[in-house]
């Protein structure tokens, strides 16, 4: 990860069957976390750059993610983190 933040993973959530997380950083360095989405597969055209910046995994890549380090922290706290770290 760089040491530039912790990569920070939510709880699977299911829509319409689907289910998935959000993967995002706890500080700016958007670099990281997408060094961090290629280690698991992720294109960088899937980021989603709005107003949290994430990228969304499927369980299967949400496993491989916590196994290489990433720390589950649960949706309003990962992306309150998130969107403060922005603004730094």
């Amino acid at each position: 990860m760089g040491g530039a933040g912790t990569i920070m993973v939510d709880e699977m959530r299911a829509c319409s069957g689907v289910y998935y997380c959000h993967m995002a950083i706890d500080s700016a360095d958007l670099e990281s976390l997408h060094e961090f989405a290629a280690r698991l597969g992720l294109r960088r055209e899937w980021f989603k750059a709005d107003s949290v910046p994430h990228y969304t995994l499927n369980r299967g890549q949400r496993q491989k993610a916590k196994k290489l380090g990433a720390q589950y922290v649960p949706y309003r706290e990962m992306f309150t983190m998130a969107r403060e770290a922005q603004k730094r």
